[in-house]
Formats: structure tokens, sequence, C-alpha cells
């Protein structure tokens, strides 16, 4: 297994979200999020051996098939944990072609062999990556006993500390969290580009449509005919990605995602405004209460300013669907829906180890987390901007 080191991204990260630092363009999000590999690749460079010896084949812990029931007309990032094993496997298979049923073409004398092979075309990924940090902190046993009235006080300030340690793991998490949204963000708008199915440009569209003064982004979220519009493609794409299409994912792969199976996340001003100017029942029934829907302050960071354009702005380093690490910047994603299998979290494992100092008495707590991001660009996923 590939394992990165990120304690230097979350640092930076956590700045981001405190809004102590502008948002670095040249964040490599590479490092986090594994696209997948395929079987010939994943044992190549030591990525599918141990990291211990590195001869001890990692096993596959975890095996996807792509299975899910479709029901014709007329969907939160954490997944699930295992505890043995590496390789996260997908098997998928592709859908079958319609052949002429020879029943209603019977000819005299003719001949109809029954035993033709028609073979599934079936294809696999694999995801093998897994990034982690440590928060570490020195906890005294004797040294501050003298700055306290009695053995309480000590330990309500020994628990603040715990405290302390716990919000910046919750933290740092998060923003590995975001990382794994954002690079599907950018690998989106990078590979698809402006006006596909995929990456919807609300504002340029509406302006396109409506004629007359062209509204800028800041005043299309005071705009109540622009919300009304915007809101509207939203439903409609939410219907049309629970149909079968190709029209939704890089991979180009025949694929549906019905509501349950739907995560919707959306900026908080953005749906702030929705709900100020138009009041909708629509809006809150048809997507409010979809049980993966969730609102975000920003994607990334607040900037220093904590403005709409820094909280809706995406930049950096993305890896591409072989992995490799690219530039791209997106402004202005107000909203986002995607496939539950699209991206997400697996085998998220936080554990404390203690070590103990008896010369200089104090402890070491190291608080520890690995896990993994996984992103699929051949599940569904599409972004709406105001651009």
């Amino acid at each position: 297994m590939k394992i990165n080191q990120v304690y230097e991204f979350v640092n930076e990260a956590q700045k981001e979200i405190l809004g102590q630092k502008a948002i670095d363009v040249n964040q490599d999000l590479s490092n986090i999020v594994d696209v997948g590999t395929a079987i010939e690749n994943i044992y190549a460079d030591n990525k599918g051996v141990d990291a211990y010896v590195k001869a001890i084949a990692n096993r596959i812990g975890k095996m996807l098939f792509v299975d899910r029931v479709y029901r014709g007309a007329l969907p939160k990032v954490l997944k699930d944990s295992w505890e043995f094993g590496s390789i996260i496997g997908k098997i998928q298979a592709e859908l079958l072609d319609a052949q002429e049923n020879e029943t209603w073409e019977l000819v005299q004398g003719a001949s109809y062999d029954p035993y033709v092979v028609n073979l599934p075309v079936v294809s696999s990924k694999f995801w093998n990556k897994m990034v982690t940090f440590e928060v570490d902190i020195t906890l005294p046993t004797e040294q501050v006993k003298q700055s306290f009235a009695s053995a309480d006080e000590m330990m309500r300030f020994m628990s603040m500390l715990e405290t302390m340690v716990n919000n910046s793991m919750e933290l740092k998490i998060e923003s590995l969290t975001r990382a794994c949204i954002a690079n599907f963000i950018l690998a989106t708008a990078n590979e698809t580009g402006t006006g596909t199915p995929m990456y919807i440009s609300l504002l340029s569209d509406y302006n396109t449509i409506n004629g007359g003064t062209p509204l800028t982004a800041d005043k299309a979220l005071l705009d109540a005919d622009f919300l009304r519009y915007a809101t509207g493609v939203m439903l409609e794409v939410k219907s049309h990605l629970k149909e079968y299409s190709t029209l939704y994912n890089m991979g180009g792969k025949a694929r549906h995602t019905p509501a349950d199976l739907l995560h919707v996340v959306v900026n908080d001003v953005f749906a702030s405004r929705v709900k100020t100017h138009l009041q909708s029942n629509t809006y809150h029934d048809e997507l409010v209460q979809l049980p993966n829907y969730e609102e975000v302050g920003f994607w990334q960071g607040t900037g220093t300013g904590g403005t709409i354009a820094d909280r809706t702005k995406v930049a950096g380093k993305y890896a591409d669907a072989d992995g490799v690490a690219q530039d791209a910047s997106v402004n202005n994603v107000v909203a986002i829906m995607f496939d539950h299998d699209a991206l997400g979290v697996l085998q998220p494992k936080r554990r404390v180890t203690t070590a103990y100092n008896p010369k200089a008495e104090f402890y070491n707590n190291f608080h520890k987390w690995e896990s993994r991001y996984f992103n699929d660009f051949n599940e569904n996923f599409v972004i709406f901007t105001l651009n």
C-alpha cells in the first residue's frame, strides 16, 4: 500500500479553514485522493505490498460490485470500515445489447444455433492509497501541580488540553474530507468544461435565456427570478440522474442515481438566499429532505476576508483519472450533486498511543489518524456554478 504523510497539508488547510490565510492554488490534492488503479499496476513500485518487510502482498479487504437494481421510469461521505486487508476493488459490467428474437423469424430449412457465446463485458478498478497524520501532546504529571489549588482543578486543566487536541484532530480530518470533494470538483471542471451536463453554468445560461442586462454573480444571489431558475435546474438534474445515462460521469459509463443514493451539497449562502427570497416549499421538499442533503460554508477555506467569492472557489492540483497531478481552479461553485459511490471516506482509523518518561515524569500522547479518500470518475457527479 502506498502511504502518504499529510501532516503538512492538514496544518496549512487548517489555516485556510480558520481564515488565517488565502486559499493556496498550488496545494496538491493528488497526494490525498485515490482515483483507482488497474489490476496490472496495483503491485508496481511496492504499492501492493506491506510497509514492513515490503514482501507480503496486500490482501483485497473489500470488493464492490456495481449491481444496483434499476427501476424504470415510468442515493453522507463517510462509508464503512473494515479491519483487515488493504485494496478496495470494484467490479462492474456493461449494459448488454439487444439481439434479434429468432422465435418470429423461422425459415424452412434454416438452422438456429442456441450455443453462441455472449460474454459480458466486465471491468475492475482498485484503490490502494492511505493518508495519515498525527497530533502529539506532552502531559506532565508533577510539573503543574504548583499552579493549581486542587487535584480537581488540575484534572480540569488536563481535560481542557485533551479537548483542544480532539478539536485539532477533528478540524484536520474535516480538511481531508473537503479535499476529497475538492479533487472531484476540480477534475469535473477541468476535464469536462463549461456547458456540459456535468458542469452547469447557472448564471451564464440564465443571462442567455433571459436577455436584457446580464446579472453578475453578486446580483444573482439577490434576484428572485434567477434563484427560481437555478433551483428549477437543480431539481431537473436530480430527476435526470435517477435515469440511466452516460452524460453525468467522466468515464462515460451507463449509471443511474436514485434519490436515496444522491448526495446534494449546497453552499449555505446560496441555500439561505433561496429560502429567504423564494420561501419555496418545493426546494425544501425536493432537495433539503433528501437523506444525503448537506450545506457547507465553503469548499476549501474562507480566505482572509470570508467573502462569497473565497467560499465558493476551489483551486489546486487535482489527481486526474491516471493519478497524475494537474493544475486547475473553478470559481463560484454553489452546489454539487454526486452518487453515493462517487467519492467518500473509507476505513477511518483513529487511535491514541502513549509513552511515559519516568526520568522526566511526563506522558507523550500520540493521536493518530489513517483513512482512505477515493474518487471514482465512473460515477455520476455534477457541479453548479454562478459562472
